[in-house]
């Protein structure tokens, strides 16, 4: 019996390129973030993805910032690109909304939300109550919840 061979319709298909994705940048900061706060505050990255009303799908990728000990978590930023990595749009909770064509773009509007005072009063003040669960109750403490 002679098998049949499948022709290959697909053709050359193109390199793959070594660029950095949006969802590997982020990444990147939510693994340092683990590490600079001593996995108090621990970085995520959410990745979904959402249809438009002319079917177009965007990406979605949303950065966390979640503290264990709390049992809560943060979203800093949303970003949204197609399938195209760029250009892409960045929603960030401060309320500023970026526009990046490419990825230089992209880790500059990064830098300026992720060093916000906003956001690093909001990693301030969860590393000040984990910081403060953690120390224990004076002995005379007494608890005016009946």
């Amino acid at each position: 019996m002679a098998t049949l061979a499948i022709e290959n319709l697909w053709g050359e298909l193109p390199e793959i390129e070594s660029a950095r994705t949006p969802y590997n940048i982020l990444l990147e900061q939510a693994v340092l973030l683990r590490e600079i706060t001593k996995t108090e505050l621990i970085g995520e990255v959410e990745r979904s993805a959402k249809r438009h009303d002319d079917n177009d799908l965007d990406f979605v990728l949303d950065l966390l910032i979640f503290a264990p000990s709390l049992k809560y978590s943060y979203n800093v930023l949303s970003v949204f690109h197609g399938m195209t990595m760029y250009p892409l749009k960045i929603a960030s909770s401060t309320g500023k909304s970026y526009q990046c064509q490419n990825e230089a773009e992209f880790i500059k509007a990064l830098k300026e939300i992720l060093s916000d005072k906003a956001i690093k009063k909001i990693i301030s003040s969860l590393l000040t109550q984990i910081q403060a669960d953690k120390k224990p109750l004076p002995l005379n403490y007494t608890s005016s919840v009946l």
